[in-house]
């Protein structure tokens, strides 16, 4: 059984909404993961390979998100390609908005 916990403090807006959509796609809520195309894939390569720092635009349940951060890791899991920011954040790339003002065509 799941106990609910008071948290100590809020979390931040950005992270509240990653683990919704962590949690949502748990459930009935996760759509079929659409590939990105492979000159996308390259520049979110080049970005983590260069450690550059990125403004990442995302989907979530009812809109879009902004983060910063740096890309620590692109990997594969169940299906899906995701990346990690170095602030934590795991993000679906077929989630994928904008990177750095380049369109993703989410």
């Amino acid at each position: 059984m799941l106990e609910w916990i008071q948290p100590q403090s809020a979390l931040p807006l950005g992270l509240f909404l990653n683990l919704a959509n962590i949690f949502c796609e748990g459930t009935f809520f996760m759509a079929e993961y659409k590939p990105i195309s492979c000159s996308l894939h390259d520049e979110l390569e080049s970005a983590a390979t260069l450690r550059k720092l990125c403004d990442v635009v995302y989907r979530v349940a009812g809109g879009e998100t902004v983060t910063t951060g740096r890309i620590v890791d692109l990997y594969a899991r169940e299906g899906a390609e995701y990346l990690l920011l170095d602030n934590g954040q795991e993000i679906r790339l077929d989630y994928l908005v904008r990177l750095n003002g380049q369109n993703f065509g989410a």
